[in-house]
């Protein structure tokens, strides 16, 4: 029997040659936590592939959730018992945010497939604290406490900076994995969204504004503010495949319309973009975002995928349909893929696009 060393040494065309001959998304992701040497390989053939959906599933017990194929539109249970007693409030690149119910309240990032947990400093050293933070109820204070979290890259790789958005959308705060303590930026702003664009955060809050987050000086600096561009729902800061940095807007009179525009941080203006060059975005509820190339085979371009919702008034006692759905920008039309029946508004809000490809 050949040993483990033999098949870690296999040629990378060679693995390249089988990888591609599969036919599953999830199995590629496999092969990609088998040795070091396969990752790169097997993580550069995913790209083919557009990413999956993560949601809760209420039919199941708890810890149960399900994977969403857009491209079969097949399901795929699957039980994460890293999940349990743990608020998730949001995610980055498929790392979901966990943070325990119980006291201490530890803070992780949870990837998905791996099963990998990278713990994050203590909430305790974010101010103002959770125990002054009341919405709804205690028992989900920590699903809005935390409302968006965006990672500078794969956080198993050292290095890895974490920006988390938090209180009402109003605080900022850093840290490098490994930290003991949130580095927390002087700001009261009300962020719609961040992105890590060149190596740089970037925000843009609820007055246009857009700064730059410094990771070495830790501090925000204003870079300008955009022209407006009408009444939105929300809006997503996205850096493109071809190194643009996109803002997309989710339409206020009609919630399932979009804009794209292209922002120049050097003309401080915006740009419409109708075409977004074979890419295909993919949106989260709480301003994630994923990025990949569209493939007749795996996936259509120049389309924006997104979590749709029947319910124009999202509340804690929403009940309806919502599920992944489909904006061509060419057509300018509204597409659903999948409708699920959600009895909570918790569970609503915990949509993630699971695409590990920045893990290298």
């Amino acid at each position: 029997m050949a040993s483990s060393n033999s098949w870690c040494s296999l040629l990378k065309e060679l693995l390249e040659l089988i990888f591609n001959r599969l036919e599953i998304d999830v199995d590629v992701l496999r092969c990609s936590f088998v040795c070091t040497s396969w990752r790169p390989v097997a993580l550069h053939v995913y790209r083919k592939f557009i990413p999956l959906l993560l949601f809760p599933n209420e039919t199941l017990k708890t810890n149960s959730w399900t994977l969403f194929d857009l491209t079969t539109r097949e399901t795929r249970d699957l039980h994460l018992q890293e999940t349990c007693r743990r608020w998730i409030p949001c995610s980055s690149n498929g790392w979901l945010l966990t943070i325990g119910v119980d006291c201490p309240h530890k803070m992780h990032l949870l990837n998905v497939i791996s099963k990998s947990q990278v713990l994050l400093p203590s909430i305790d050293t974010l101010k103002p604290s959770l125990d002054s933070f009341s919405r709804f109820d205690k028992s989900s204070g920590g699903d809005y406490y935390i409302n968006k979290v965006i990672v500078s890259s794969c956080p198993s790789n050292p290095g890895c900076s974490v920006l988390v958005n938090y209180y009402y959308r109003s605080k900022l705060a850093l840290c490098t994995v490994g930290d003991e303590k949130w580095r927390i930026l002087k700001t009261n702003l009300g962020v719609e969204g961040i992105v890590c664009y060149k190596g740089e955060f970037y925000v843009i809050d609820e007055l246009r504004r857009v700064f730059i987050c410094t990771l070495i000086s830790e501090t925000l600096e204003f870079v300008c503010r955009v022209p407006n561009f009408g009444d939105y729902r929300c809006i997503y800061l996205v850096e493109s495949l071809y190194g643009e940095l996109l803002l997309v807007i989710r339409k206020c009179c009609d919630w399932n319309q979009f804009e794209v525009c292209k922002l120049d941080l050097k003309l401080r203006t915006l740009f419409s973009v109708k075409n977004l060059r074979n890419q295909a975005l993919f949106l989260g509820i709480n301003g994630s975002a994923v990025v990949a190339r569209g493939c007749s085979r795996f996936g259509k371009g120049n389309c924006i995928y997104f979590i749709a919702y029947d319910h124009p008034f999202m509340s804690p006692f929403f009940m309806g349909h919502c599920g992944p759905a489909m904006f061509d920008m060419e057509m300018e039309k509204f597409e659903w893929f999948h409708e699920t029946e959600f009895s909570n508004f918790e569970n609503f809000r915990k949509f993630h696009w699971i695409s590990p490809d920045i893990c290298h």
